[in-house]
């Protein structure tokens, strides 16, 4: 989609988790516009507090011991396998960890040393060369399984609400979900 110069990049909320990280980060970046399924409305999509705490930043000369990487790659959806080659995907050799992010979608590849990034630099998945570096990635997380909040249709009753319009960026009680990022004045498009 276009970036319009009024409504900024349009939200494209699908069911699969893995498109997840591409709608969230739009709406991170004030989306104006929603396009989502009847379906989407009741996922259960993280609020924007819940999201913020689960983006992960690594950055050049950060410490971070291997076992908690790869049990935090593997907590946030992310599987491993021999040769990162499509999103969410991450591969493991020596202390080379392989990483593909589905948003932006690229892969990188981390170098260690001991617990010490060393480097990090993008690299092809088809001829696995290392291309530019680059200063710091954010992992975002592509498992619904984060997010703790159930969809609106398997809340308790006493706690489910109708759908009414944001009142201010914020459905009164409801801090999850895709209507819990919208702001006054933003559209929702659903077929």
């Amino acid at each position: 989609l276009a970036k319009d110069p009024l409504w900024g990049d349009a939200a494209l909320v699908a069911e699969a988790p893995l498109s997840w990280p591409s709608a969230l980060e739009r709406l991170r970046a004030d989306a104006r516009v929603v396009l989502a399924t009847p379906e989407a409305f009741k996922l259960p999509f993280p609020g924007p507090q819940s999201y913020e705490e689960k983006r992960w930043t690594i950055a050049y000369g950060q410490s971070i011991r291997r076992q908690e990487l790869l049990a935090r790659l593997e907590a946030m959806g992310y599987q491993r396998v021999e040769y990162a080659e499509a999103a969410g995907e991450y591969a493991v050799r020596g202390q080379v960890v392989d990483l593909f992010l589905p948003e932006p979608a690229e892969a990188v590849r981390l170098l260690f040393s001991g617990d010490q990034v060393e480097s990090i630099r993008k690299y092809d998945p088809d001829t696995q060369k290392t291309e530019s570096f680059v200063d710091s990635i954010i992992v975002l997380p592509i498992t619904a399984t984060l997010y703790p909040d159930p969809p609106l249709d398997k809340r308790e009753e006493g706690d489910r609400q109708a759908l009414p319009p944001p009142i201010h960026g914020r459905r009164a009680g409801v801090e999850s979900g895709v209507l819990s990022w919208l702001k006054k004045g933003d559209w929702v498009l659903s077929a």
